[in-house]
């Protein structure tokens, strides 16, 4: 259901149960394929949200099928502890954060694999950095897509409770400055990293 989002406009409310956007497979979807990724969104739960997910990529079938995700206590499914995380084929790869959200508080969340570090970001301040060498995303096709649901490894699905905004999926890993603007809302402002000697704006 579509209700008044973090900064008025309309948001997605998921009654924790079985609501869930599904994007199906689509291709331009599968990151794998920039080994880069960001990920983003204002989340407001009604209640602690353990093991479920903001967003979700299923990039094959069976268990240790997710190709990357961003949620809450994802490695145990047991916790509300905010976390970023990809499967490399052969192990999950992470970053968390100690404090869960608050309940009835809109609280922005993002995660960034840039290829060498999963960073975590809470209102736009960076909470941890997890360095990780030599590894790299999955390449397999789509199988589903999913905003407000995940599937874990024991095959079972955990669903937000709670209204999502704003939410965001890039295949390319934006900067800490980036991040911040994100989150003040202040896309209308060009960062020096985005710039090129030579080029001209008028």
């Amino acid at each position: 259901r579509e209700r008044q989002g973090y900064r008025g406009s309309g948001a997605y409310e998921f009654d924790g149960s079985n609501d869930f956007i599904n994007l199906t497979n689509r291709t331009t979807l599968n990151l794998g394929t920039t080994n880069r990724f960001t990920l983003a969104a204002w989340v407001k739960p009604y209640t602690s949200p353990p093991g479920t997910g903001i967003i979700t990529e299923q990039y094959t079938t069976g268990t240790d099928s997710i190709q990357y995700e961003l949620g809450f206590g994802l490695t145990s499914g047991t916790t509300a502890i905010p976390q970023i995380a990809f499967y490399n084929g052969t192990a999950w790869k992470s970053s968390t954060y100690g404090t869960g959200p608050t309940s009835g508080v809109w609280t922005h969340y993002a995660g960034v694999w840039n290829g060498t570090h999963l960073n975590l970001y809470v209102n736009g301040a960076l909470v941890n950095s997890t360095a990780y060498a030599s590894t790299s995303i999955p390449t397999g096709g789509v199988q589903q897509y999913w905003v407000g649901r995940r599937h874990d490894t024991a095959g079972t699905y955990d669903f937000f409770p709670g209204f999502l905004d704003d939410v965001l999926v890039m295949n390319r890993s934006l900067t800490g400055e980036q991040i911040l603007s994100i989150y003040q809302n202040r896309t209308d402002v060009l960062k020096g990293m985005e710039l090129a000697v030579g080029q001209s704006w008028s």
